[in-house]
């Protein structure tokens, strides 16, 4: 596009033609960016790496083994995990020693169900001011998911929840006992 275009058809007569600025692509930031929303991506890019807008972010259906890739799934199956919530990776991520917080009340856009167990998003710092490595096992996103559903499973709220799962079956059980025949 040159501005050279044929605008007669838009204009009324005797009005000027209007002058055309063309400006370079802009980049998409956060809401809570320190830059306009709309800020070119090069002014992204020159924010320091610990600043919040440079954090990774992951979301709890990035790790869970019950959705697909095309429900947002990032790790392979035999490494995911069954149903992580937010607050679990935040855990992993404080206990390794990454600088991480928890946003509750945000939700992934692929995410059918809106229950409130499914909710949140992790962001988690990666680079220090200089730009070197806050941990050097963790150069990127990737390390941090398989890391992160490495240690899920071993954390003492799974393990705690699978040893009380097995008595509420007990009791189940026995309350069927007494059922009467059905009725025709």
């Amino acid at each position: 596009m040159d501005g050279n275009c044929n605008y007669s058809m838009y204009l009324q007569p005797g009005q000027a033609k209007p002058h055309l600025k063309l400006e370079p692509r802009k980049g998409f930031l956060s809401t809570k960016s320190k830059l306009a929303p709309c800020a070119p991506l090069w002014k992204w890019l020159a924010l320091s790496p610990a600043d919040q807008d440079r954090f990774i972010c992951i979301y709890p259906a990035y790790l869970n083994n019950k959705k697909t890739i095309a429900e947002g799934k990032h790790i392979p199956l035999n490494k995911s995990v069954e149903n992580p919530a937010a607050t679990e990776i935040q855990d992993v991520c404080l206990a390794v020693g990454l600088n991480a917080f928890l946003e509750k009340n945000k939700m992934y856009s692929r995410e059918w169900n809106r229950d409130v167990q499914c909710g949140g998003r992790v962001w988690a710092q990666l680079k220090q001011e200089d730009g070197s490595l806050c941990l050097v096992e963790f150069p990127s996103r990737n390390s941090v998911m398989l890391y992160a559903e490495e240690m899920i499973p071993k954390l003492n709220t799974r393990t705690q929840k699978t040893g009380g799962g097995d008595q509420s079956l007990q009791q189940g059980e026995g309350s069927k006992k007494g059922k009467g025949k059905k009725k025709k």
